[in-house]
């Protein structure tokens, strides 16, 4: 699994051997069963984590309601920034919804790391910019956009995921009742704003 990370990173940039061993050195892998919570609102757990293979999810809870708050597929980084800046306690609750392997890195380990090799500050600060405006183009879709058009721009931007996530947390993300999403994926209606979305992507 450490092998799928190495490839991440010299994907992303031209790390030496010797950067790349040592970011690998830094990490421990652990596998979480589907189902099993690997963090839980108001607690705390200070590692960075990056899913080798599996998928994750992450809920709030508020008013005695959960809300979903993202989704962490292969390839991508698990971990609640503003709990491990501020020490404050999680705000979210994450749990493996597939078969999942992480490998994590504690926090003093992944801060030093960011001022002793360049490329992995450079990185981490693509990544963490790239997830503000992610989080900001949410914001507008979820203000301007339909129910229709809003599953369709998911399911655009995350090809395949859709069908791995069940259809309340995927309802609840989206900000529509479950019956709502159920009926655009069995009708036209979700296939014609699915297309519509591909052809302005594409455009």
């Amino acid at each position: 699994m450490k092998t799928l990370f190495k490839n991440y990173l010299l994907e992303k940039a031209p790390f030496t051997l010797t950067e790349i061993q040592t970011l690998l050195n830094a990490t421990m892998l652990v596998h979480y069963n589907k189902g099993e919570i690997i963090f839980v609102q108001n607690s705390y757990f200070n590692y960075n984590a990056f899913v080798c293979s599996g998928l994750v999810a992450t809920t709030a809870l508020y008013n005695s309601q959960n809300y979903t708050v993202g989704f962490a597929p292969e390839q991508h980084w698990l971990g609640d920034r503003q709990s491990l800046l501020t020490g404050t306690p999680m705000h979210y609750t994450a749990t493996a919804l597939e078969d999942t392997t992480l490998l994590l890195m504690p926090e003093d380990t992944f801060e030093q790391l960011r001022v002793t090799i360049p490329l992995f500050n450079d990185l981490m600060f693509t990544l963490i910019q790239t997830s503000l405006l992610q989080a900001q183009q949410r914001i507008q879709n979820n203000a301007i956009l339909s129910d229709a058009e809003r599953y369709a721009t998911f399911c655009t931007e995350k090809p395949g995921l859709a069908a791995r996530v069940p259809l309340q947390l995927l309802a609840s993300y989206l900000k529509m009742k479950t019956e709502t999403l159920k009926a655009l994926q069995q009708t036209t209606l979700g296939t014609r704003a699915l297309n519509s979305v591909q052809q302005r992507a594409s455009a």
